[in-house]
């Protein structure tokens, strides 16, 4: 599991803010010959003051909308040309 924080929790405005829940994305892996699913959790923030939700943004992908993490594509083209 991978847990993504946000630059609103960083610093000295971090107490501004509080986790009200988690979105969960999953990217799928490879490891030495062996698959593996990475769980993300990335918090729901709300600002204390406005009451505002912001949700973390999910982090840059190889290919847009895809669940395949990199390690996956660079091992799927590796067995692909053994």
């Amino acid at each position: 599991m991978v847990d993504i924080l946000p630059d609103e929790l960083k610093g000295d405005l971090a107490d501004l803010y509080e986790v009200i829940s988690h979105k969960v994305t999953f990217r799928l892996a490879q490891q030495r010959a062996t698959y593996v699913v990475i769980e993300e959790r990335r918090p729901v923030i709300k600002e204390k003051h406005t009451q505002k939700l912001i949700t973390t943004p999910v982090p840059d992908r190889v290919l847009d909308n895809s669940i395949a993490d990199a390690s996956f594509m660079a091992g799927m083209l590796a067995d692909k040309f053994q």
